[in-house]
């Protein structure tokens, strides 16, 4: 089962984001990024060559010092289309993934299947140059408790896994862009204390 996108506003949906006035202006403006890429005086730029498509150049992995520098250049003029003012545009999540998959082998050297299953990831949305944002922060009800010792419920926790997937329960919180984004990454910045699990 595919999770669904729903957006409220003081509890109302918000059935289109695209236009309504809480969203549509930053929408309209991350657009433009994706249309300044694509705009064939701008492609070889800010993209790269990946099998049969082109990516935004915050998905390479960089080898060589000129890779970094290509890489900065497509970021800085993207950037400058916002002056800078596009928290966690596109390019964010393209590059802390990529930061991720060049550090592969220490996550492998903890959990083989864990470091597979997000190169699968990673191969995934960035094949197809999608728009990821992240949610890391567990919310507190409790201050006194850590994330681990919260109220049954209050933090995103795995309730099941089989082949067909994983249910979750709970929330994570500082979803910066998800409204627009085409993927969530639920990661964390809270370390788990020694002998405690994200499983129920």
């Amino acid at each position: 089962m595919m999770a669904v996108r729903r957006v409220l506003i003081d509890g109302e949906p918000v059935p289109d984001v695209t236009i309504h006035p809480a969203f549509r202006n930053a929408v309209a403006s991350f657009a433009r990024l994706y249309d300044y890429q694509a705009d064939p005086a701008n492609i070889d730029r800010i993209t790269m060559q990946l099998g049969q498509t082109r990516v935004h150049r915050a998905w390479s992995l960089p080898r060589a010092h000129a890779d970094l520098v290509k890489r900065r250049h497509a970021i800085a003029e993207w950037s400058a289309l916002n002056l800078g003012f596009l928290g966690r545009s596109p390019d964010h999540l393209a590059n802390t993934l990529g930061g991720i998959m060049i550090g592969l082998p220490v996550m492998r050297a903890f959990d083989a299947a864990r470091a597979d299953a997000f190169a699968a990831y990673f191969d995934y949305v960035r094949e197809r140059d999608l728009f990821v944002a992240y949610v890391i922060q567990n919310p507190q009800a409790n201050k006194a408790r850590t994330a681990s010792e919260q109220a049954q419920d209050v933090v995103a926790h795995i309730v099941s896994q089989d082949d067909d997937g994983i249910v979750v329960s709970g929330a994570k919180m500082l979803g910066t862009s998800a409204v627009m984004a085409d993927e969530i990454f639920a990661g964390t910045i809270q370390p788990l204390r020694p002998g405690r699990t994200l499983c129920a």
